[in-house]
């Protein structure tokens, strides 16, 4: 496991010293992750585990495994994985109040999902089913064309923010067990996640 955590997740970098309050936050969001991928157990791939062990880039790292090759991917399968980025946030602001900068690759997944759905995959009832694409010598559109792109996008990420949001409230005593026990152990894989919080284990992938 430890090899291929390394590979897929990064490197543990054991320079950085988190202080305690930084340390909280971190697991309150990786736990916001973890726990909406848990919350639509139908259109997420497998829990893999969460660590509050700075990798690469990340101070902390929720990671899924797939159960098998995918090619193609449901509307509700990308609303899904956009609530699941948006957990990190919605947490933090849920139980401390306050906003803080670790969202951004969160966000960046996020936005980079509605986008696609909007302007790729023709999932927006607004804008229907046409490609939009700004490449040079491919399909263009208006200013106004792309300002309802923009407020689609928007409007979508908004709506999945609130009911992220909201499921992590309606949960939160499942939100606050998962963090404070990541904050203990510091790392958590699935199994114990599931054991912790009650609920019907998935089949963990594991690599042939």
């Amino acid at each position: 496991k430890a090899a291929r955590d390394k590979v897929l997740l990064g490197k543990e970098l054991k320079s950085i010293v988190l202080t305690p309050d930084d340390l909280r936050v971190t697991s309150y969001h990786e736990s916001g992750h973890a726990l909406m991928n848990l919350l639509q157990p139908v259109d997420t791939d497998p829990l893999h585990k969460l660590t509050i062990v700075p990798r690469g880039k990340a101070l902390g790292v929720t990671h899924s495994l797939p159960e098998r090759e995918k090619y193609t991917s449901s509307k509700s399968e990308m609303i899904a994985n956009i609530k699941v980025a948006l957990g990190g946030r919605a947490a933090e602001e849920l139980i401390f109040n306050k906003l803080y900068t670790g969202a951004y690759s969160d966000f960046k997944k996020a936005t980079s999902i509605a986008r696609a759905m909007v302007c790729q995959y023709g999932m927006s009832d607004t804008l229907g089913p046409v490609v939009y694409s700004q490449a040079r010598n491919d399909f263009m559109y208006s200013q106004k064309t792309a300002e309802l792109i923009d407020k689609e996008v928007q409007n979508l990420l908004e709506t999945m923010y609130a009911q992220t949001k909201q499921a992590l409230s309606d949960n939160r005593d499942k939100l606050e067990a998962l963090a404070e026990a990541l904050l203990e152990k510091e790392t958590m894989y699935a199994g114990e996640v599931y054991t912790l919080l009650g609920i019907d284990p998935r089949t963990e992938h594991s690599f042939s």
